[in-house]
């Protein structure tokens, strides 16, 4: 995936693809089972979690990232030695993922994935990883990691850097965020809202001339 000129080229993010680096978590296939009397699925244990050190303990954390353009200047990576990491938009748009093998105790050649919509990430421990790396729009991310005591961040300079690029055109395909559906505008929003609290708001006084008079605004 790279050139000469130390080009990373983009690729659709996949289990199997990512395996050797840790777990694509979303929901394919048939459910573990379906709770809550049938109308919920739970799709479960999809990522190995490993915390090390007698301090260390699972934590949930929000992340809110902002968006990078392409082409990025890939120039760090860091790992995390006592502890797995795992992403978890909140958001359907789609965001960068880059892993790098272990080199002697450095990033080897780095790869670069695009995730779609529903999917996260953990990343093992000890694996190379780029920061977080949303692409459309500010984001936000629940992330599961190790909370505690201990050396667990370790950080690389790439000298020279590389330069990630969508030669496949994938960030430009907007049919990856497809499951995001048409945008209401606010105005339709604020006014949707505001008729509800009318409603209420005649409920309670016993006034039905309010509901009437606004609709005809």
């Amino acid at each position: 995936m790279m050139r000469a000129d130390r080009t990373l080229r983009i690729q659709p993010l996949s289990a199997q693809a990512f395996a050797p680096y840790g777990e694509v978590i979303e929901a394919r296939g048939e459910p573990s089972v379906m709770i809550n009397r049938g109308n919920c699925a739970r799709y479960s244990d999809l990522a190995a979690l490993d915390f090390a050190g007698p301090e260390g303990r699972a934590g949930i954390s929000l992340f809110a990232g902002q968006p990078y353009t392409l082409p990025l200047t890939l120039d760090m990576m860091e790992r995390h030695p006592l502890g797995s990491q795992a992403f978890l938009p909140m958001g359907a748009d789609p965001f960068l993922v880059i892993v790098a093998p272990d080199a002697g105790g450095v990033p080897g050649v780095p790869l670069a994935f695009l995730s779609a919509p529903g999917q996260g990430v953990n990343y093992r421990r000890n694996i190379w990883h780029g920061v977080l790396t949303p692409l459309f729009a500010p984001a936000r991310f629940a992330v599961v990691d190790r909370i505690g005591a201990g050396a667990n961040l370790e950080e690389a300079t790439l000298e020279p850097a590389f330069r990630i690029v969508d030669a496949h055109g994938l960030v430009g395909n907007r049919s990856l965020r497809r499951s995001r559906g048409p945008r209401r505008s606010r105005s339709l929003v604020d006014r949707r809202l505001v008729w509800r609290c009318v409603v209420c708001l005649s409920s309670v006084v016993g006034n039905r001339s309010l509901t009437r008079s606004w609709s005809l605004a």
